[in-house]
C-alpha cells in the first residue's frame, strides 16, 4: 500500500507544475509500459504478470523499474507519494504494478485493475507457545505490524473484549522486528502478512509455527495494477488479460514459478 493511503483523498490529480509533466507522451497502439517498484515483495511476480499480460494483448511490453528513497529489500508497501505516482503515470508508464486493492484508500483520479493475486494474513507462534489466539490469557501480548489490515482488526477485537480478560497488542514497524520479538518471548503470537513473513523467514533462517486465529477473522489482501482514471480502456484490457491468465492456468504457473505465497483470484 502506498504511503499516501492514509492522507486526505481528492478526486483531482495533484496540482503539479507542468514543468514536471510530459505533455507529449503518447500511448502507442502496439505497446504498453508497466512500472514496478524494485524493492517490493511482489517485484518478481509483477514482472512476470506484466510480461504475460503483454503477450495476451499482443502488445510490446516495456517493464520499467522504479527505485525510491527507501531501498530496503522486501517492502510490503510502495513508498511513493501521491505526487510521485501521478508523475510516473504521466511521464513513465501506462500502469503501475503491485498495489494493494484497499477500498477507500486512494484518490478518485486513480483506478485499478482486478487483482492478479490474493494473499492472506496469518497468525504464528513459537514451538513452545500457545496454539491459538483463543488460548491467550488476560494480559498476554499479540504482536502485529502497525497500520496493516491485521493490526486494525486485532485492535478492534481487543477493544471488544471484557476488560478483565483483555489481551495486549504490540504493533511493530515491520515484520522483521515482530519476528524477533516473538522469538525472544516478548509476544506470544504474531499476526502478519504472509508474503512478508515468508520473506523474513527465508532471509533469516528462523522458523515459526502456524497457529489458529481463533475468533479473529484474518484479513486478506488483493494485489492489482494502478492506472489513471482517464485510462479506462487500458483498465478494461488489463482485466481481460488477467481473466485469460486465470482461465488458461498461466497465472497459477507464474505463482509457482516465482514461489510467491498467494492464490489465484476467484472470478
Amino acid at each position: 500500500m502506498p504511503s499516501f493511503a492514509h492522507a486526505q483523498l481528492s478526486d483531482q490529480p495533484p496540482p503539479l507544475s507542468r514543468d514536471f509533466l510530459n505533455d507529449v507522451r503518447n500511448l502507442e497502439g502496439d505497446s504498453i509500459d508497466f512500472c514496478y517498484y524494485t524493492n517490493s515483495l511482489t517485484a518478481d511476480l509483477d514482472i512476470a504478470v506484466a510480461t504475460s499480460i503483454g503477450e495476451i494483448l499482443l502488445l510490446d511490453t516495456n517493464i520499467i523499474p522504479i527505485d525510491g528513497a527507501i531501498s530496503i529489500p522486501g517492502l510490503d508497501f510502495i513508498p511513493l507519494s501521491e505526487e510521485e505516482l501521478f508523475m510516473y503515470l504521466s511521464n513513465e508508464c501506462d500502469a503501475f504494478m503491485g498495489f494493494s486493492l484497499a477500498p477507500g484508500a486512494y484518490p478518485e483520479w486513480l483506478t485499478f485493475s482486478r487483482s492478479y493475486v490474493d494473499t492472506r494474513f496469518v497468525a504464528f507462534g513459537r514451538d513452545t507457545s500457545v496454539d491459538s489466539l483463543s488460548d491467550l490469557q488476560a494480559g498476554d501480548i499479540v504482536g502485529t505490524v502497525m497500520l496493516t489490515e491485521g493490526d486494525t482488526l486485532l485492535g478492534s477485537l481487543i477493544t471488544s473484549q471484557n476488560e478483565a480478560s483483555r489481551w495486549r497488542r504490540f504493533p511493530y514497524p515491520d515484520t522483521n522486528l515482530l519476528v524477533e520479538r516473538l522469538l525472544d518471548g516478548t509476544v506470544e503470537i504474531g499476526v502478519a502478512w504472509e508474503p512478508s513473513l515468508e520473506f523474513i523467514l527465508d532471509s533469516t533462517g528462523e522458523s515459526v509455527k502456524s497457529v489458529s486465529a481463533g475468533t479473529l477473522s484474518l484479513p486478506r489482501r488483493a494485489i492489482g495494477i494502478a492506472l489513471s482514471s482517464a485510462d479506462s480502456f487500458y483498465r478494461n484490457s488489463l482485466d481481460f488479460a488477467i481473466d485469460e491468465l486465470i482461465a488458461n492456468g498461466d497465472l497459477a504457473q507464474i505463482l509457482d514459478d516465482v514461489q510467491f505465497p498467494g492464490e489465484v483470484p476467484g472470478n
